[in-house]
């Protein structure tokens, strides 16, 4: 009964680290690795591997349960191979860096190092380190050592050089050299060398290295009754030329005799001595005379005819020259010349123009000075067409009337009893009022002035007028019709059957889409014209008849409009459909008419013919494509010959500008110009 009781069923464990098996006998273990059966077959027990010394004597070998493990020594590694463990040699050459310098050598559990030429090994053999050759004493004899890694070179003495190797120092041999003892003979010593058997007329130096020239002219005995100079080796004898004397040591010739000591060299010059000789600079008015310009003689200069003018002749002087001026002229303050004699208050007409066959009626104005009047922009001056043409920029009567340019006159005035002459701006606007700026605005700036013209014309500096620029010159203006120009402006005028557009500037087909458009839907009132005079303007108005183009051309007359648009002609073949004339005042109007938004913002709104529009105040303008009145930039728009803000900057304002001075310029009375301040001051503004 107890053979047959399964054992490894009541007592899974029995085996240990085993697996039971049952048998008829009772059971059996089969042990797991590194377990054996005890003695009596009963139980697994642990197998002590390192019994056997598995890890080769280059570990020690730890038993544990099943297995083991090799804890391996410096120098090896632990391995694994077929379930066994075991210590393998580390080759350490195989690191990067091991033995630097030299050549790495593997041994069983370490290495050694086998060290390049001038490195030796550490007391461990494992790695390379400099040696000092520099600590021998046979190291560099004639130099000094300098250690490098693996190696030295030397730095020779004076004398020595580096070997090939640069290991050594050498003996130069100096007299290789051909420039060294030059007149003698080189002998090569160590280290060094001397000069030996120098030439006649050298001499050995005290260092013995080279060959010196002996001066020779340093004896009294050598060239006693000439100058003495040196040469190489030797020596030569001179004598001096003209104006040369010899110095002190008779080495050189020396222009010590001073010609200009004597009075009679360079009468009325200056004299200047010169190396050998001399020269003569001639006074103002002198001028040199003579092959060998040697002296100064007075220049005529009435030889020159025209030298004081027409109303004077010359009279010589030593070194000048005098004007004797005709009666009424005389000499002026400054420089030669004769000038007209003129009380400076005294006040006549001013003339522009001379060239116009009418110069009589060119009058600017009739009481101002020769100063006023020439220093600005008159052309002539004097009475009852009398005229005294003004002097011309660059002539002396000019920069005599004129001294400070155009545009500034000179003011004597009296404070405190004192005399003084003052710089003044001259107002031409003030002066001449608008006959320099007709029909214009005269703006005066500081030495100068400008003249606004209006829009469509030009200012006409000759003329000193505003004159009506020819709109019609430029091209295209007019597409398809003809340009007219009017004063300040143009028209356009189309043949039949051609009528202008929304635009006023092109001319469209009355039987076109367009043209039939614009017809339908504008029915506008206008005024009928009855006739055309020759130059196709319009004239005879129909006071009183409002029509639309249609009635105006098919009942009353032969143009319509503010803008005199054509009537087609009558034998054309254009047809309209003619309706009853309408008879009928403007009605009252609406203030939305004239823009949804504003109302005429800054203006007011009108009623013309056409319908309505806004007239702008001052500083704004009718902007049609939205009709409103927009500000004007007048710093933008007004034309570039006209200097707003003079001496200052310009800023827009909203319907106006200020003007904002420059530094070392105030506010004047006038709107548009800052003038020089007097004294420093913060800047100021100048509102419009």
């Amino acid at each position: 009964l107890l053979a047959d009781i399964d054992k490894c069923s009541l007592t899974p464990t029995i085996c240990g680290p085993g697996q039971c098996v049952s048998v008829q006998t009772g059971y059996t273990c089969y042990c797991d690795p590194g377990y054996k059966l005890n003695a009596l077959q009963t139980t697994c027990i642990d197998i002590n591997e390192c019994e056997d010394d598995p890890c080769g004597g280059k570990g020690h070998c730890v038993n544990t349960f099943g297995s083991y493990t090799c804890q391996c020594f410096s120098g090896f590694s632990l391995i694994l191979t077929q379930n066994r463990k075991s210590c393998q040699d580390i080759n350490e050459c195989q690191t990067v860096g091991m033995c630097a310098n030299g050549q790495c050598v593997n041994t069983e559990g370490s290495f050694t190092c086998t060290c390049n030429h001038g490195y030796q090994t550490t007391p461990h053999n494992n790695s390379c380190h400099d040696v000092n050759e520099c600590l021998l004493l046979d190291s560099c004899i004639h130099g000094t050592c300098i250690n490098v890694p693996g190696s030295h070179r030397c730095s020779c003495n004076t004398g020595y050089q580096p070997s090939s190797d640069a290991k050594a120092c050498e003996d130069v041999d100096e007299c290789a050299e051909p420039s060294l003892c030059r007149a003698g003979v080189c002998v090569n010593t160590v280290g060094s060398f001397s000069c030996t058997q120098c030439e006649a007329g050298y001499t050995l130096s005290q260092d013995r290295q080279r060959c010196e020239d002996i001066d020779e002219c340093e004896s009294p005995e050598v060239c006693p009754l000439a100058g003495c100079t040196n040469t190489a080796g030797s020596y030569s004898c001179m004598t001096c030329d003209y104006g040369y004397m010899l110095s002190s040591d008779r080495s050189t010739c020396e222009s010590d005799i001073d010609e200009c000591e004597d009075i009679s060299a360079c009468l009325n010059g200056e004299c200047t001595n010169t190396a050998g000789s001399y020269h003569c600079g001639c006074r103002t008015g002198f001028e040199l005379i003579g092959t060998e310009c040697k002296d100064c003689e007075d220049i005529n200069e009435c030889e020159d005819e025209t030298i004081c003018g027409k109303h004077g002749y010359c009279e010589n002087t030593d070194g000048s020259y005098r004007c004797q001026c005709d009666q009424g002229y005389t000499n002026p303050p400054e420089g030669q010349g004769c000038i007209a004699v003129f009380d400076e208050d005294q006040r006549k007409e001013c003339y522009y123009n001379l060239n116009d066959a009418n110069l009589c009626e060119n009058v600017l104005s009739r009481n101002v000075t020769k100063q006023e009047c020439c220093c600005t922009v008159g052309a002539g001056w004097g009475d009852d067409c009398e005229i005294h043409p003004c002097p011309q920029k660059g002539q002396v009567e000019y920069d005599w009337l004129c001294p400070h340019g155009s545009g500034i006159l000179s003011v004597i005035s009296s404070v405190q009893g004192f005399t003084q002459l003052q710089l003044q701006d001259a107002d031409e606007c003030e002066m001449f009022g608008s006959e320099i700026c007709k029909n214009g605005h005269c703006l005066n700036l500081y030495s100068s002035y400008s003249c606004l013209c209006h829009d469509g014309y030009y200012y006409d500096s000759i003329r000193m007028e505003c004159v009506d620029y020819d709109e019609c010159k430029e091209e295209n203006l007019c597409e398809h019709g003809t340009c007219v120009n009017t004063d300040g402006s143009f028209n356009c005028f189309c043949s039949p059957p051609l009528i202008l557009d929304n635009t006023q500037r092109r001319c469209i087909s009355v039987n076109s889409t367009e043209g039939e458009a614009l017809l339908s839907s504008t029915m506008q009132m206008h005024i009928s014209e009855a006739e055309l005079k020759h130059d196709s303007t319009c004239s005879s108005p129909m006071i009183g008849i409002w029509t639309t183009y249609t009635e105006c051309c098919c009942l009353y007359g032969v143009a319509w409009g503010s803008h005199c648009a054509f009537c087609p002609d009558k034998f054309t073949g254009v047809s309209f459909i003619v309706t009853q004339p309408i008879d009928k005042s403007f009605e009252g109007l609406r203030a939305e008419e004239c823009g949804i938004l504003n109302g005429c913002e800054n203006g007011r709104c009108v009623r013309v013919q056409e319908g309505y529009t806004c007239d702008c105040f001052d500083g704004y303008e009718l902007d049609l494509s939205k009709m409103a009145c927009v500000d004007i930039n007048e710093c933008e728009d007004i034309s570039d010959k006209v200097e707003l803000c003079k001496n200052g900057v310009c800023t827009n304002t909203d319907g106006s500008y200020k003007c904002t001075c420059l530094p070392g310029f105030v506010a004047s009375s006038k709107a548009d110009e800052c003038i020089p301040k007097e004294e420093p001051s913060e800047p100021s503004v100048a509102e419009k």
